[in-house]
């Protein structure tokens, strides 16, 4: 027997490049028997001849025999021999095997009253592994009153020589504030990765800024995931309590060779940092050449412990009956549409305006495709799925559902659909990971001033529906931005003057106005936009022109040519370029050139203008 088995592990460990994993970890079984031998647990790992059995525990419920690996492995075979001696070994049938992976998760591997034989006479339980997963532990239970006997077991897997107990952890972290997709993507990433090398994995979940809450989805850590994941992951810290470095920065460092856990290792723990931070973005858009199945999210995400509450929404979005291949249509309105988010032109992208929204459900309907509408804004996904016979989420989970729990709802029944039609959402991004799928954002095919035209007739028949008019000021100002080519100076003026009119509270439509005013020579008019926004206390022309985004921008940046080119013209076209210098591009002067009497005296001008003879 043992020549036969050692050939038969030689033979799958040679084709498959893997190792016998059975010296790597610690065994155990529930009891001891009058037929036990010294060191019985171990005994099955040795794959040694026996006459009979290697272990035997005693009579009792549910006997089990188990084996802990050093550390989380890739395991892909286990090989159980059966007892030899009959009727014996068919005590034997009745079992389950059943692995905890790197998340601690349980996972039944077989279940069954197959008899199962031992080797040479017959063929042992033979179970292959496919899982993107590390394996942690592997137990062998009984599924009945009885003793437990089996003859030798063996493990195939890989598990890198520098992983054995010898080297220190790395720690990944993702400290995310923002909304819950984000925040997802963030932990499906430590997750992911931790994972690949083996790694702890933290997060933090802490609230979101009242701003934004109206519009974010974020409830206590305890209302999202179960107390066991909270303790072993969730952290009540911020990335200025922790030293610590960025994946990309590790990504710069390794260069060409991109992925590399020593690297990982190096950087980190030998630079004395307490760990990684993990951004949101793809991790191969954050180091290079990282190996990651197609289904490494999907897994990954099935492995999160979630609450009793989202475990139940997640499970009824799975069981929801989805027929002829769905496609999905997100909606994201929320702080871009409605929040403050729609004072700058920085985030459009996230979202599908109205003129798409339309003419991605009218192509669907003409192509007999079946629509889910998901958004947050009830009114419009309303007055969509009617108009259009589509589905809405909303009517598809149950009235009595949190937040928290629509929200997951949303994330799984979306993942579920043959396509997912969105912006560059976070939300919609992550239901794309976990289901493999790409998000796509299908855009009106536009090539002249005649198909705007056209959009702007629709969009003015939709004024008179049920639906926000911040949403019809939204798709204009979309229109704008993105087809500004396309659009005649004339047209511009007209477009931005209806958003204006349509939301005027809204400070950032105030600065476009004025840029195209004075670009139309209306000065006097553009002067007036600009002493309202002067006027404005938050969101005003201090603010557009001092509140510098990641990339280093500004919103008024963008802007600031129109009013260069009106400075001869107008003495408020020179405020706001002065504002500009002083409160973006002086940055720096200020710091380094007090002294500078250009500076000074650009300064000097701006209090004058704004505080004396303007009064404000």
């Amino acid at each position: 027997m043992v020549i036969m088995l050692n050939d038969f592990i030689k033979n799958i460990c040679k084709n498959e490049s893997l190792e016998v994993l059975n010296d790597y970890g610690t065994s155990a079984q529930s009891s001891l028997s009058k037929w036990s031998h010294r060191e019985d647990s171990c005994r099955p790992l040795k794959l040694k001849d026996c006459k009979d059995f290697a272990f035997h525990t005693g009579y009792e419920k549910n006997p089990w025999w188990s084996f802990t690996f050093e550390d989380a492995v890739e395991l892909k075979y286990v090989v159980i021999n059966n007892r030899k001696k009959m009727p014996f070994s068919t005590i034997n049938k009745n079992i389950s095997v059943v692995t905890t992976n790197f998340f601690e998760v349980k996972k039944t591997l077989y279940s069954g009253s197959c008899h199962f034989g031992s080797l040479p006479d017959s063929l042992p339980l033979i179970l292959r592994i496919d899982s993107l997963i590390k394996t942690n532990k592997v137990e062998v239970i009984l599924q009945d009153i009885n003793y437990l006997h089996l003859g030798p077991i063996c493990f195939l897997g890989r598990m890198r020589q520098g992983e054995r107990g010898s080297r220190e952890k790395i720690n990944l972290y993702s400290l995310r504030t923002d909304g819950f997709g984000e925040r997802l993507k963030g932990l499906l990433n430590i997750m992911a990765l931790a994972n690949h090398i083996s790694a702890n994995f933290y997060f933090s979940w802490g609230q979101i800024s009242k701003g934004a809450r109206k519009f974010h989805s974020i409830a206590p850590p305890e209302k999202v995931f179960s107390q066991d994941f909270i303790n072993s992951h969730v952290v009540d810290k911020k990335k200025s309590q922790l030293k610590l470095v960025s994946l990309n920065e590790v990504g710069k460092k390794a260069g060409a060779d991109g992925f590399d856990e020593d690297k990982i290792r190096e950087v980190s723990i030998s630079g004395g940092f307490n760990g990684v931070l993990v951004a949101q973005n793809l991790l191969s858009n954050q180091i290079k050449n990282i190996k990651m199945d197609s289904r490494t999210y999907k897994e990954i995400f099935s492995n999160i412990a979630w609450s009793t509450e989202l475990e139940k929404a997640k499970k009824e979005a799975q069981a929801v009956a989805v027929n002829h291949s769905p496609v999905a249509i997100h909606l994201r309105a929320g702080d871009i549409v409605y929040g403050f988010y729609r004072y700058m032109d920085r985030y459009l992208g996230k979202v599908i305006p109205l003129h798409d929204a339309v003419h991605l459900l009218e192509t669907s309907k003409k192509n007999n495709k079946d629509v889910i509408i998901f958004g947050q804004d009830v009114q419009l996904c309303d007055f969509l799925s009617k108009k259009y016979g589509a589905l809405y989420s909303k009517n598809l989970k149950s009235e009595s559902f949190n937040e928290e729990q629509s929200a997951l709802f949303d994330m799984v029944l979306m993942s579920r659909c043959d396509k997912i039609y969105a912006g560059a959402s976070g939300f919609a991004v992550l239901a794309g990971w976990i289901s493999g799928k790409k998000v796509e954002k299908e855009e009106m095919d536009l090539v002249s001033e005649d198909d705007i035209l056209k959009i702007l007739e629709k969009l003015n028949l939709l004024r008179g529906e049920e639906i926000s008019s911040l949403q019809i000021s939204f798709s204009l100002s979309y229109l704008l931005h993105k087809k500004w080519n396309l659009i005649s100076e004339g047209l511009r003026l007209e477009i931005i003057s209806l958003c204006s009119a349509i939301d005027d509270e809204n400070p950032y439509y105030k600065l476009v106005l004025a840029a195209v005013l004075y670009k139309s020579e209306k000065i006097e008019l553009a002067d007036e936009a600009v002493k309202s926004l002067m006027k404005q206390n938050k969101y005003g022309l201090r603010w557009f022109a001092s509140t510098v985004h990641p990339d280093g921008t500004t919103t008024l940046l963008n802007w600031i040519g129109f009013y260069k080119e009106a400075e001869l013209k107008s003495d408020y076209a020179k405020v706001v370029v002065a504002y500009h210098h002083w409160l973006f591009c002086g940055i720096e002067e200020r710091k380094t050139q007090k002294d500078d009497l250009v500076f000074l005296e650009v300064e000097s001008f701006v209090k004058e203008k704004v505080f004396k003879d303007l009064k404000l």
